[in-house]
C-alpha cells in the first residue's frame, strides 16, 4: 500500500465519540512511569494503551457530567453509561 493511499484510507474513517468506535489514531506522547504504572497496577489493565484509552473515557464522561450536570452519568471499565 502506498503512503497516500494509507493517508486517504485513514481519511474516510469518521470518529464517533458517542459510541467510542475504535479509530487508529497513532501518537507518541510523554507519560510520567510512575503515573503509568501506578496506573496500571490499580487498574489491573494489561497495556499501557488499554490504560490511557480508559483515562481518556472516563475524564470525558466526568467533564460532561460537570458540564450537562448529569447525576447519572457513570463509569463502567470499558462503557460510559448514560441513564
Amino acid at each position: 500500500m502506498c503512503f497516500d493511499n494509507h493517508i486517504q484510507e485513514r481519511q474516510e474513517k469518521s470518529v464517533d465519540s458517542s459510541s467510542y468506535q475504535e479509530v487508529d489514531m497513532r501518537t507518541n506522547i510523554v507519560i510520567d512511569d510512575q503515573l503509568m504504572h501506578e496506573a496500571l497496577q490499580v487498574s489491573g489493565y494489561k497495556t499501557k494503551r488499554e490504560a490511557v484509552e480508559e483515562g481518556l473515557k472516563l475524564h470525558i464522561a466526568m467533564k460532561k457530567q460537570a458540564k450537562y450536570g448529569i447525576s447519572g452519568a457513570n463509569y463502567r471499565g470499558r462503557e460510559i453509561l448514560m441513564q
